[in-house]
């Protein structure tokens, strides 16, 4: 049953008082304060016991469990059997008038003698809507529903001044039974008190809209609290529910768990966003002798759309590496900025492109004298259609970059793909996405200036990144940025040339000595033919949790030791750096490859966290790859299978 807030808006207003004594003044100030707390308490106890009445004309299959009447008996506190409490005041003369409530022949709730036309039964098990009631400006107004408009009540004056309700004539406990007396020759009604019947479902996941959402399979555990007898859960249709006691009951008194699973399916033909509440419900019962308790649950499926840009016009979120964006989120206040594509495209402002044919180019060549708010480009349903975005000058970015099924190719001879600007945060999300064309000295995402950009997110996964370059230089694919979540996972990075002899190239995933990531995830990724200087190829001011799990380092010819992580004392926590299984091979020159820089000879040390063995023998594995197979190791192709002894390893291609 939903709680009834006491609500009073009033208005007041003094006229001038002219040769008024200040003593007076004062008594009629006061007068004034008692008059708006009697006027207050008199809402209170209105909406009270309306709540009650609707509860005497419809139960909803909930018994009472307990009543407490007050000292001299003029309240009472009554506890039902999902452990929700409701007041009761007896009725009594008094000048603020309240209006009369009651219910007429047709089951109609009637207000001041007049029929409202709102039905106080609910019908089908729905919960009804009652009355609930406020005063403004001297008068009573009433609403049915919490979204139900306030209108005024006809013959409403609030009267004088003495606190008076005239809803319950009498109330009292009899042995088992407690009996109520409606005012106005209402009735009287004889409530049971059953004191060991009792069903609850502790929930707080509850929506604005009163339901839970469940994915599609999705299962969730809801604790019950149940004194009594239960039976078997009751559901709707595609839903299963399962009610299983537990061995001891919690601190809270919780002993059963009631376990919700959802359809495993939704379609956009089916009726997957279940709204009607007599098909949305999963109800416990509970029974003792002839007395029933039932509480429930309201649980519906999101609404289900056949495409990506149905689901996004409809306001919903769409979701890329578990980034959740939409119009709103995306700030999109104009609707002609999201597309669909249907062939090679020029993009000339911040746009939304849903690809709804294979093969499409899309061709970026604004510059610095145009920056765009957000680029999107994602298929148009789940068919994985690809497309190509050619960058020819850098995408100068304010918020979001978000590519799915997206070849990107930067045909620029410097600088980078995405040149963030000050101010917002910068997401940048990528998926299933190739990109090429990185040089020396030409990176994938860097700021105006040097501390003016940072990223909220960084995600990449699933994608290739393609290192072009011959020459001494260094390539970064993320560059002197402050950055939230680095999330690199199941990606390759190789370079698909041949190295000139002698050159040692610098290549790095993060460079930013003066920056933070807050947290790097970098899992299953292979990395083939590069190198970096002893800045490592992750080189961050500070880091303050790390995840490093599977990945292959791989390079038969360094030039130098190398690590993945310079680690200068850089975390606040050690602690927080979990991972292992991270191998590679660093060729037959005698260099080695280790995942964090040490050194014993400074003062503290530095030292590897305690996750990780950090051995140079787990790089000198050579077996990794069958190098004379091209179907399965090709730098011309991008193409990485590990063998089958490490299979587990690395990006996981099909």
């Amino acid at each position: 049953m939903k709680y009834i807030k006491s609500y009073i808006f009033l208005t007041l207003m003094l006229a001038s008082l002219v040769g008024c004594k200040v003593d007076d003044l004062k008594d009629d100030v006061n007068d004034l304060k008692n008059r708006v707390a009697l006027i207050e308490e008199q809402v209170r106890i209105l909406n009270d016991n309306v709540e009650v009445m609707a509860y005497v004309l419809d139960t909803q299959q909930k018994t009472i469990s307990k009543v407490e009447p007050s000292a001299d008996k003029s309240q009472f506190t009554i506890t039902l059997s999902d452990g929700y409490t409701m007041t009761l005041t007896v009725g009594k003369a008094g000048e603020v008038v309240p209006p009369t409530i009651s219910v007429d022949e047709n089951g109609y709730w009637v207000v001041n003698g007049l029929s409202t036309g709102v039905k106080a039964v609910g019908k089908d098990g729905t919960t009804p809507d009652y009355p609930e009631f406020q005063v403004k400006n001297g008068e009573w107004l009433v609403r049915f529903g919490e979204d139900g408009e306030w209108k005024p009540v006809e013959g409403g004056n609030i009267g004088g001044g003495s606190l008076g309700d005239q809803i319950f004539e009498s109330a009292e406990v009899k042995g088992d039974k407690f009996v109520i007396e409606l005012a106005n020759d209402g009735g009287t009604y004889e409530l049971p008190i059953v004191s060991q019947l009792a069903c609850k479902i502790n929930n707080d996941v509850v929506g604005a809209d009163g339901y839970i959402v469940f994915q599609p399979g999705e299962a969730k555990t809801f604790k019950v609290k149940i004194t009594g007898t239960p039976l078997a859960p009751v559901y709707p249709s595609g839903w299963r529910a399962e009610l299983e006691e537990l061995e001891s009951a919690d601190e809270n008194g919780y002993n059963y768990q009631l376990v919700v699973y959802a359809p495993k399916q939704a379609s956009a033909s089916s009726s997957a966003n279940v709204i009607a509440s007599n098909i949305s419900e999963i109800s416990v019962r509970v029974n003792k002798d002839v007395f029933w308790a039932v509480d429930k649950i309201n649980v519906k499926l999101p609404k289900a759309y056949d495409s990506n840009y149905a689901q996004f016009m409809d306001g919903a979120t769409l979701s890329i590496n578990g980034y959740e964006f939409s119009k709103e989120s995306l700030g999109i206040d104009n609707d002609q900025k999201i597309h669909i594509v249907t062939g090679n495209t020029d993009i000339s402002e911040s746009g939304v492109y849903f690809v709804k044919e294979d093969n499409i180019t899309f061709t970026y060549n604004l510059g610095s004298s145009t920056s765009v708010d957000y680029l999107v480009i994602m298929p148009y349903d789940d068919t994985n259609k690809r497309s190509k975005l050619t960058v020819e000058k850098q995408v100068y970015l304010n918020k979001f970059f978000i590519c799915q099924n997206v070849d990107i190719e930067y045909t620029s001879s410097s600088s980078y793909v995405l040149r963030l600007q000050p101010g917002t945060p910068v997401n940048v999300i990528m998926n299933n996405c190739n990109v090429s064309g990185l040089v020396a000295g030409s990176g994938f995402a860097m700021p105006q200036a040097a501390g003016s950009g940072s990223l909220e997110k960084f995600s990449a996964v699933s994608c290739n990144f393609n290192i072009d370059d011959k020459s001494v230089g260094a390539t970064n694919l993320v560059n002197n940025m402050d950055c939230s979540v680095f999330e690199f996972v199941n990606n390759i990075v190789y370079r698909s040339v041949d190295k000139t002899s002698g050159v040692t190239l610098n290549v790095k995933m993060y460079n930013g000595l003066q920056r933070t990531i807050e947290s790097l995830i970098f899992n299953n990724n292979t990395i083939v033919g590069l190198e970096s200087t002893t800045t490592a190829m992750v080189y961050a001011g500070h880091i303050n949790a790390i995840d490093i799990n599977n990945n292959i380092f791989w390079n038969t010819e360094m030039d130098a030791n190398s690590m993945f992580i310079r680690y200068v004392n850089n975390m606040q926590d050690p602690s927080k750096a979990t991972g292992g299984n991270n191998i590679g091979y660093s060729g037959t020159n005698e260099k080695t490859f280790k995942v964090f820089f040490t050194n014993s000879g400074v003062n503290p040390p530095i030292t590897c966290p305690p996750a990780f063995s950090n051995s140079s023998a787990d790089f000198q594995k050579s077996d990794i790859f069958n190098v004379d197979d091209t179907n399965s190791f090709n730098t011309t192709k991008g193409v990485f299978i590990p063998t089958a002894a490490y299979s587990s390893y690395g990006a996981q291609r099909k």
